[in-house]
Order: structure tokens, then sequence, then C-alpha cells
């Protein structure tokens, strides 16, 4: 995997800080109806379109409590024949309506990212 945008400068551009779209991806995720516990989530999450790293699981942890705390995910204890009770989290129907908020947020970002992609690669033709 390359290294990150920033690595390249002094000071780090701070294009990896962009936005945080860690949420969106756990959303999706969970969409399925499956339930899942928050190291599977992690597993799953690096072929996530955007993400496109692998994400550790205490930022999985963290983001889930917060969408938890929002009312997008509810949580509740499993048990397994192969090992400890876990914590299973599934998307809510406001979780639903959120991710559906993401997409429509998405969509725009990628229609004016390509934009200034298109003009910006213009740039370089010009001179």
């Amino acid at each position: 995997m390359p290294p990150a945008h920033g690595r390249k400068f002094v000071r780090p551009c701070g294009m990896d800080r962009l936005m945080n779209l860690l949420e969106p991806a756990i959303l999706l995720r969970l969409a399925d109806g499956h339930p899942r516990h928050g190291y599977e989530l992690a597993k799953e999450l690096g072929g996530t379109p955007l993400l496109d790293a692998e994400v550790g699981p205490t930022a999985v942890y963290r983001a889930i409590r917060a969408l938890e705390a929002n009312g997008m995910v509810e949580t509740h204890w499993a048990t397994s024949d192969r090992g400890p009770r876990r914590k299973c989290h599934q998307i809510t129907e406001t979780g639903t309506n959120h991710l559906l908020e993401w997409a429509g947020a998405l969509e725009v970002l990628a229609d004016s990212a390509g934009r200034l992609a298109a003009r910006a690669e213009g740039l370089g033709r010009e001179s």
C-alpha cells in the first residue's frame, strides 16, 4: 500500500483527515441485517469503499459507541459455543435513515470532487 498523502510533505497537508468515513462504513456493513461484533466489523471494514485501509478495533469500538449513543445502532449480548459472550451490534431505523443521508451527501461530494479534479487536470495541460 502506498504511503499516506501527508507523508510526502515536511508538514502533512491534512488530506487524510478530509472526512471520517468510518461512521457510514459501519452503518453500511450493518445494513444487511446481520448483527456483528466490533472485532468482526474491524476485519471487514478494510475492504469498504472510501476507507482503503485497515481499521483498528479501537476506532471501530469508539465509532460504535457514538452511533449507539445517537440511536443509530443497537447493542445486545450474544452467547457462543466457541467462546465468551460478545456484544453484537445492529442498525436501527434511525441508522438506516442516517446512512441514506450520508449517501446523498457523498453523491454531492463525489460530483464536486470530480469537477475539481477535472479543473486541476486542465491546469496541467495549459502550460
